[in-house]
């Protein structure tokens, strides 16, 4: 995601020596892809959907999701690759192609964060990556819960939640 996927590809370019003093850095070579850094940041709240019907994405073509864009690079790819279509940003229509997944199906690359956060496309993914292990999943939000209040307990146990509200300038619910 992000500043990953940019690793993946062939080269980043920084022709205006935006994030260092090189011009031009080796990738990765996992994805087909270069990205040039830009002087200015993009950020956008995204929507969109799954494009590609293959590999860790063969079960969620048409999947819709939301996230965000924060980069400050340009991305250019062989659209036979592309993995996600943006269909809105900041509020706006748009067509704009994202990210990459390559020939194999197994390494994949976006902009998107908060992508997983669409429980669909997470578990469509998960199940893919099972199946490659010849394992299954069973998925069991009852289970999830009782972990994050776990790890709930923990950290009351643990902080001194009376300073922890102070810092964040909130007055405590006893």
């Amino acid at each position: 995601i992000c500043g990953g996927y940019q690793m993946l590809g062939r080269y980043i370019n920084d022709p205006e020596q935006v994030e260092s003093t090189i011009p031009r850095q080796p990738g990765l070579e996992l994805l087909p892809i270069t990205t040039t850094f830009l002087a200015t940041k993009e950020t956008h709240q995204v929507k969109g959907e799954v494009v590609s019907a293959r590999g860790l994405l063969a079960e969620t073509k048409g999947v819709s999701f939301e996230g965000y864009e924060i980069h400050m690079g340009r991305t250019e790819n062989d659209e036979e690759g592309t993995a996600f279509c943006l269909n809105e940003r900041s509020g706006e229509p748009c067509g704009v192609s994202d990210g990459y997944l390559d020939s194999s199906g197994r390494v994949l690359g976006t902009y998107v964060h908060g992508l997983f956060g669409n429980q669909e496309l997470r578990r469509a993914v998960l199940r893919r990556i099972a199946q490659t292990k010849e394992e299954s999943l069973d998925f069991n939000d009852e289970e999830r819960e009782d972990e994050y209040d776990q790890l709930a307990d923990h950290i009351r146990r643990n902080l001194d939640m009376d300073l922890v509200y102070a810092i964040a300038g909130l007055e405590r619910k006893k």
